[in-house]
């Protein structure tokens, strides 16, 4: 078989296959097109993200207690990260182990550097998203950022956001997960 035959067969079957994945995409989810859906049993939680960004987890290492971390980071984001660069802005989710001490929101929020709440400027005020109600407040570092905390008996959860101006697609992102975020405790 020559060589124009052979590219022009792989082009159609990447053809297909690329057709198909739209297809797909359009269909997914029973009517919510263009969310992908993440599901902790462990962590008892569970939301909706839109369906462009990467999801990665990873556990970090802590000598007392269960820290979890979800990332959620736009595809395109991550393709144009300069060489030596910052890391693109994100959404995570870090659920932190609280049947040891029982922290209430605000003894997290304010308490600990996980939070971030102490490169902010004081403020902090209760919110409700959609089912969960915590603590929202607003901190500045490499990145603006805003955070959502939500403390059960078992579970601290911190919804975070990293974002370059008020305006940025990432915040509406945001919303959208924290807003459709379930917690079962």
């Amino acid at each position: 078989m020559s060589t124009h035959i052979r590219k022009k067969k792989i082009g159609i079957a990447v053809a297909i296959i690329l057709a198909v994945a739209v297809a797909l995409g359009i269909f997914r989810g029973g009517g919510s097109k263009g969310m992908d859906t993440y599901s902790s049993g462990d962590f008892q939680v569970s939301f909706s993200y839109p369906e462009n960004y990467m999801l990665s987890e990873m556990d970090i290492d802590t000598t007392h207690r269960v820290h979890h971390q979800i990332l959620l980071a736009d595809e395109d984001a991550m393709r144009t990260i300069p060489k030596n660069g910052e890391g693109p802005t994100a959404i995570t989710v870090d659920v932190l182990q609280n049947d040891l001490d029982h922290q209430s929101a605000r003894d997290f929020v304010t308490g600990t550097s996980w939070s971030n709440y102490k490169l902010g400027d004081g403020r902090i005020a209760s919110t409700t998203y959609g089912s969960l109600s915590g603590l929202q407040y607003g901190w500045s570092g490499l990145y603006e950022g805003r955070s959502f905390a939500v403390s059960t008996p078992g579970w601290i959860y911190l919804f975070s956001v990293t974002y370059d101006a008020p305006g940025d697609q990432i915040l509406a992102d945001f919303d959208k997960v924290v807003r459709s975020a379930r917690i079962s405790f």
